[in-house]
Protein backbone atom coordinates (compact mmCIF):
# COMPACT_ATOMS: atom_id res chain seq x y z
CA UNK A 1 0.00 0.00 0.00
CA UNK A 2 0.99 3.56 -0.76
CA UNK A 3 2.21 5.81 2.45
CA UNK A 4 -0.26 7.20 4.30
CA UNK A 5 1.79 10.96 3.93
CA UNK A 6 2.68 11.19 0.33
CA UNK A 7 6.32 10.88 -0.74
CA UNK A 8 8.61 14.24 -0.47
CA UNK A 9 6.27 15.39 1.45
CA UNK A 10 6.10 16.26 5.65
CA UNK A 11 2.82 16.45 8.10
CA UNK A 12 1.59 18.09 10.66
CA UNK A 13 -0.85 16.31 12.89
CA UNK A 14 -4.03 18.53 14.29
CA UNK A 15 -6.16 16.79 17.14
CA UNK A 16 -8.42 17.93 19.82
CA UNK A 17 -12.01 17.89 20.41
CA UNK A 18 -14.21 16.34 18.11
CA UNK A 19 -17.25 18.55 19.10
CA UNK A 20 -17.03 22.15 18.81
CA UNK A 21 -18.39 24.21 15.79
CA UNK A 22 -17.76 27.48 13.39
CA UNK A 23 -18.25 31.00 15.58
CA UNK A 24 -16.69 28.74 18.74
CA UNK A 25 -13.04 29.93 20.18
CA UNK A 26 -10.96 26.65 19.63
CA UNK A 27 -12.67 25.70 16.19
CA UNK A 28 -12.09 29.11 14.68
CA UNK A 29 -8.41 28.87 16.03
CA UNK A 30 -8.32 25.50 14.53
CA UNK A 31 -9.16 26.65 10.94
CA UNK A 32 -6.69 29.05 11.24
CA UNK A 33 -4.04 26.89 12.11
CA UNK A 34 -4.64 24.37 9.13
CA UNK A 35 -5.21 26.97 6.87
CA UNK A 36 -1.38 28.50 8.25
CA UNK A 37 0.00 24.96 8.07
CA UNK A 38 -0.93 24.63 4.02
CA UNK A 39 0.39 27.70 2.87
CA UNK A 40 3.65 26.46 4.20
CA UNK A 41 3.26 23.39 1.98
CA UNK A 42 2.55 20.73 4.83
CA UNK A 43 0.26 18.24 4.76
CA UNK A 44 -2.17 17.99 7.69
CA UNK A 45 -2.64 14.83 9.52
CA UNK A 46 -6.20 14.37 11.33
CA UNK A 47 -8.74 11.98 13.05
CA UNK A 48 -10.97 12.64 10.38
CA UNK A 49 -14.17 13.74 11.99
CA UNK A 50 -15.68 16.53 13.18
CA UNK A 51 -15.64 19.67 15.78
CA UNK A 52 -12.06 21.87 16.79
CA UNK A 53 -9.87 19.10 16.77
CA UNK A 54 -10.30 17.24 13.53
CA UNK A 55 -12.99 19.27 10.90
CA UNK A 56 -11.25 22.61 11.61
CA UNK A 57 -7.77 22.35 10.52
CA UNK A 58 -9.13 20.58 7.74
CA UNK A 59 -11.79 23.47 6.54
CA UNK A 60 -8.82 25.76 7.16
CA UNK A 61 -6.77 23.26 4.39
CA UNK A 62 -9.17 23.67 1.90
CA UNK A 63 -9.27 27.52 1.91
CA UNK A 64 -5.69 26.84 0.27
CA UNK A 65 -5.11 25.89 -3.63
CA UNK A 66 -3.10 22.85 -3.55
CA UNK A 67 -3.90 22.56 0.09
CA UNK A 68 -4.12 18.68 1.25
CA UNK A 69 -5.82 17.34 4.69
CA UNK A 70 -5.38 13.50 5.48
CA UNK A 71 -8.23 11.94 7.69
CA UNK A 72 -7.30 8.75 9.79
CA UNK A 73 -10.86 6.69 10.11
CA UNK A 74 -11.81 4.21 12.13
CA UNK A 75 -13.97 2.74 9.68
CA UNK A 76 -17.02 0.16 10.24
CA UNK A 77 -15.87 1.04 13.57
CA UNK A 78 -17.50 3.66 14.52
CA UNK A 79 -21.10 5.08 13.36
CA UNK A 80 -19.02 8.35 12.21
CA UNK A 81 -18.51 9.99 8.88
CA UNK A 82 -15.54 11.57 7.82
CA UNK A 83 -15.72 15.20 7.15
CA UNK A 84 -16.38 16.84 3.81
CA UNK A 85 -13.24 19.00 3.90
CA UNK A 86 -10.32 15.81 3.86
CA UNK A 87 -8.38 15.57 0.16
CA UNK A 88 -8.15 11.70 1.28
CA UNK A 89 -9.56 9.50 3.84
CA UNK A 90 -7.44 6.19 5.43
CA UNK A 91 -9.11 3.49 6.79
CA UNK A 92 -7.28 2.49 10.07
CA UNK A 93 -9.47 -0.12 11.04
CA UNK A 94 -9.23 -1.73 7.39
CA UNK A 95 -5.52 -1.75 7.94
CA UNK A 96 -5.36 -3.83 11.29
CA UNK A 97 -8.04 -6.78 9.89
CA UNK A 98 -4.95 -8.90 9.40
CA UNK A 99 -3.49 -8.65 13.17
CA UNK A 100 -7.07 -10.03 14.07
CA UNK A 101 -7.09 -7.97 17.41
CA UNK A 102 -10.25 -6.27 18.29
CA UNK A 103 -10.04 -2.81 17.95
CA UNK A 104 -6.43 -2.78 16.70
CA UNK A 105 -7.71 0.10 14.36
CA UNK A 106 -7.65 2.53 17.34
CA UNK A 107 -4.13 2.00 18.09
CA UNK A 108 -2.80 2.53 13.79
CA UNK A 109 -4.91 5.27 13.90
CA UNK A 110 -3.10 7.11 16.49
CA UNK A 111 0.92 5.98 15.74
CA UNK A 112 -0.34 7.23 12.22
CA UNK A 113 -1.12 10.54 14.03
CA UNK A 114 2.45 10.03 15.59
CA UNK A 115 4.26 9.67 12.51
CA UNK A 116 3.30 13.24 11.79
CA UNK A 117 6.83 15.84 11.92
CA UNK A 118 4.90 17.92 14.52
CA UNK A 119 1.52 18.35 16.47
CA UNK A 120 -0.98 20.92 17.15
CA UNK A 121 -3.23 20.04 19.94
CA UNK A 122 -6.36 22.09 20.36
CA UNK A 123 -6.90 22.38 24.26
CA UNK A 124 -10.75 22.38 24.07
CA UNK A 125 -11.08 18.69 23.91
CA UNK A 126 -11.37 15.63 26.54
CA UNK A 127 -9.81 11.97 27.45
CA UNK A 128 -9.09 11.50 23.67
CA UNK A 129 -7.35 14.48 23.89
CA UNK A 130 -5.82 13.83 26.36
CA UNK A 131 -4.60 10.37 25.09
CA UNK A 132 -2.83 12.33 22.05
CA UNK A 133 -0.98 14.06 24.85
CA UNK A 134 0.15 10.60 26.39
CA UNK A 135 1.01 9.98 23.10
CA UNK A 136 3.21 12.15 22.38
CA UNK A 137 4.97 12.12 25.43
CA UNK A 138 5.76 8.61 25.12
CA UNK A 139 6.83 8.59 21.79
CA UNK A 140 9.38 11.77 22.40
CA UNK A 141 10.61 10.15 25.73
CA UNK A 142 11.01 6.10 24.71
CA UNK A 143 11.57 6.78 21.06
CA UNK A 144 12.36 9.82 19.25
CA UNK A 145 14.96 10.89 22.21
CA UNK A 146 16.96 7.63 21.46
CA UNK A 147 16.44 8.26 17.75
CA UNK A 148 17.96 11.57 17.73
CA UNK A 149 14.56 12.81 16.14
CA UNK A 150 12.82 16.03 17.55
CA UNK A 151 9.07 16.27 17.04
CA UNK A 152 7.35 19.73 18.62
CA UNK A 153 4.28 19.68 19.74
CA UNK A 154 1.67 23.30 20.48
CA UNK A 155 -0.85 22.92 22.76
CA UNK A 156 -3.16 25.89 21.49
CA UNK A 157 -5.35 27.72 24.71
CA UNK A 158 -9.07 28.99 23.50
CA UNK A 159 -10.26 28.88 26.59
CA UNK A 160 -9.67 29.58 30.38
CA UNK A 161 -11.57 26.39 31.27
CA UNK A 162 -9.31 24.35 28.49
CA UNK A 163 -8.79 21.07 29.83
CA UNK A 164 -5.10 20.68 29.19
CA UNK A 165 -4.22 23.75 31.52
CA UNK A 166 -0.46 24.50 31.72
CA UNK A 167 -0.56 23.77 35.35
CA UNK A 168 -1.57 20.18 34.34
CA UNK A 169 1.33 20.14 32.23
CA UNK A 170 4.08 21.21 35.21
CA UNK A 171 1.99 18.95 37.56
CA UNK A 172 3.38 15.69 35.34
CA UNK A 173 6.77 17.23 35.16
CA UNK A 174 6.77 17.61 39.18
CA UNK A 175 5.61 13.97 39.56
CA UNK A 176 9.00 12.72 37.11
CA UNK A 177 6.55 12.01 34.30
CA UNK A 178 8.03 14.19 31.98
CA UNK A 179 11.85 15.12 31.20
CA UNK A 180 13.01 18.40 30.88
CA UNK A 181 14.32 17.65 27.05
CA UNK A 182 10.81 16.58 26.46
CA UNK A 183 9.05 19.38 28.37
CA UNK A 184 11.15 21.61 26.10
CA UNK A 185 9.27 20.21 23.07
CA UNK A 186 5.94 21.38 24.41
CA UNK A 187 5.07 24.66 24.26
CA UNK A 188 1.28 26.09 25.48
CA UNK A 189 0.44 29.28 22.65
CA UNK A 190 -3.23 31.32 22.88
CA UNK A 191 -2.87 32.31 18.92
CA UNK A 192 -2.60 29.72 16.05
CA UNK A 193 0.33 32.24 14.72
CA UNK A 194 2.39 31.10 17.36
CA UNK A 195 1.40 27.09 17.63
CA UNK A 196 2.19 26.93 13.91
CA UNK A 197 5.87 29.34 14.36
CA UNK A 198 6.65 26.02 17.25
CA UNK A 199 6.08 23.30 15.32
CA UNK A 200 7.65 24.40 12.30
CA UNK A 201 10.30 26.40 13.22
CA UNK A 202 10.99 25.94 16.68
CA UNK A 203 10.32 30.09 17.75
Amino acid sequence: MDPIIPEGKKAIACFGSGKGEEGESGYDAMVQVGKLIAERGFVVLTGAYGGAGMEAPACGVNQVSGGKAIGLSLGKAVALEPNRFLSSVVNCTALADEINIPNAGFGVRLASLMSADGFVLCACGGIGTMLELMAFLLFATKLWSKQGVVKRLAVLMSSPHDLLEGKTFEDFRAAGLVSDEVANLVKFVVVPESAVKWVLDGK
